[in-house]
């Protein structure tokens, strides 16, 4: 009895410092930098505390904003110092609490490192983290110029590229980390560092490309710029959506061009969402499936590679936005959806996918679907996302740990719905499904080890799928760069690095 009223009565000291900590650091950040530091109730606090998804949400005990990379860096090393739990927020598009959200601490948003520059005889591009892509894309194309970066416009640079990225670029061009030439990087000892793969930091350098960096904080990415065929910055694009009758026939599709001939087309890009959610009686789940499609430059036809799946979406077709258009507005397109609700998101990766087994992934997805119906204003998207062989060889310099000589498949459902009482339905509904994702793949050899971080649950364990020379590598990064424990003391969210 008397070692619980101590043990209960240790925590709760232990947080009422940590909430002193925090005082005390908005209190020196404010009287540092009074323009970048914003405090509850203020007007600019609750400009700044939004979210993408509403079961995110946090009030953090002061934002604070450093519009420079120098003020970045005093600002970080200033909450280590003081022992004061942060987040850090580049575009806030995390769907798992407490990753880019904090309500014990300070959250660290990047919003005005905002820098765009671009260098067109040394073929890159310098992207400050507190950018999203739209913004991104809607610099470049002017000059016929764009990124391996994100395809929906209001995901953040960070957090997108330090997860290895899948872009409209993946066949051709590897994983959006492998596009990335230098870092900028704030220390928890307040040290600003240029990371490239030849200088002093080659380690660290090759050890930002996936792990989330959960040992500094990026201020700056500089990209290799890719040029577009077309000088106004057209490219061939867009959605097509169908009906519930046509989703065999196109996963089918989907399925034989990630296996197939499709990919070897590596300009081609094909992401698949299949929606399942209430129609507007609340009564019963409708279902309709949409294809992102896209070519690096305008077309007067579909590509060869792509005729199998625009012919099955033209059997029972209802919307097509596809055509000769910017980046910028495709991916204003694509990320038109989810905004306002509470959402989850889970992620595993098919080997070798053939129609059967596309077929067997959305036939689980309709069984949770049917689990969570009771749930008020729920939607359950299957997003498929082919990964190449072409991708996986062009990765070789990132610690993500694809094997060369292998065909892959992302697989993961977004889950949304209204209200913070249904939580615990969709979170066992998401356990079982995935489960019984896993004894399928694993008794037909058709499951790979691998999590995409940035489809991953706060539950998943991407960096332990990795590989043990990669964690290696990353153990060995994080002891050299943040010594004392930063980011397992202080940083709640994010996923970390296993111990050994």
């Amino acid at each position: 009895m008397i070692t619980t009223i101590l043990s209960a009565l240790a925590a709760a000291l232990a947080y009422f410092g940590l909430r002193l900590a925090a005082v005390d650091s908005c209190k020196l950040l404010a009287e540092t930098y009074p323009n970048s530091t914003h405090l509850p109730h203020h007007p600019s606090y609750l400009a700044l505390n939004i979210y993408w998804a509403n079961n995110t949400f946090h009030r953090p005990h002061c934002i604070f904003t450093p519009p420079t990379s120098s003020s970045a860096a005093y600002g970080l090393h200033a909450l280590a110092k003081h022992n004061t739990p942060f987040a850090i927020r580049s575009g806030g598009h995390s769907m798992n609490p407490g990753f880019s959200s904090t309500s014990s601490g300070v959250l660290v948003s990047l919003k005005h490192l905002d820098q765009i520059s671009h260098d067109i005889p040394a073929g890159t591009v310098t992207i400050g983290a507190g950018n999203t892509w739209g913004r991104v894309y809607r610099h470049l194309s002017p000059f016929g110029l764009t990124v391996a970066g994100g395809r929906g416009s209001s995901v953040g640079v960070g957090g997108y590229s330090l997860g290895g990225g899948f872009s409209f670029f993946l066949h051709e061009r590897g994983l959006s980390c492998d596009e990335i030439v230098a870092y900028t990087v704030a220390t928890a000892k307040g040290e600003v560092l240029t990371v490239t793969e030849d200088g002093e930091h080659g380690e660290l350098w090759r050890s930002l490309k996936g792990s989330g960096a959960p040992f500094v904080v990026v201020l700056s990415f500089t990209y290799k710029l890719i040029k577009l065929e077309d000088a106004s910055g057209i490219v061939w694009g867009g959605s097509i959506t169908s009906s519930e009758a046509s989703v065999t026939l196109v996963l089918n599709s989907v399925a034989e061009f990630a296996a197939g001939e499709g990919v070897q087309d590596t300009k081609t890009h094909v992401l698949t969402v299949v929606i399942h959610m209430l129609d507007a009686a609340q009564t019963s789940i409708t279902t309709m499936i949409t294809n992102y499609v896209f070519y690096p430059s305008p077309l007067s036809s579909t590509p060869v590679a792509l005729h199998p799946l625009v012919d099955a979406h033209n059997t029972h077709l209802l919307h097509s936005t596809v055509g000769n258009r910017s980046i910028e507005s495709i991916t204003d397109e694509i990320v038109a959806q989810g905004s306002g609700y509470r959402q989850f998101m889970v992620q595993w990766t098919v080997l070798n996918p053939t129609p059967e087994v596309v077929q067997e992934m959305e036939k689980i997805t309709k069984e949770v679907a049917e689990i969570v119906f009771t749930v008020p204003e729920f939607v359950i998207v299957l997003t498929l996302v082919p990964i190449g062989l072409s991708a996986v060889s062009a990765g070789k310099r990132n610690i993500l740990g694809l094997e060369e000589g292998r065909r892959y498949l992302s697989v993961s459902w977004n889950l949304m719905l209204g209200k913070e009482e249904d939580d615990e339905v969709v979170y066992s509904a998401i356990r079982s499904g995935k489960q019984k994702a896993e004894v399928y793949l694993k008794s037909n050899n058709h499951w790979a080890e691998w999590t995409y971080m940035n489809y991953a649950w706060a539950e998943q364990d991407p960096i332990g799928s990795y590989g043990g020379e990669n964690m290696e590598l990353l153990r060995r990064v994080a002891g050299g760069y943040d010594p004392d424990g930063v980011w397992e003391k202080l940083v709640k969210g994010g996923f970390k690095v296993p111990k050994a």
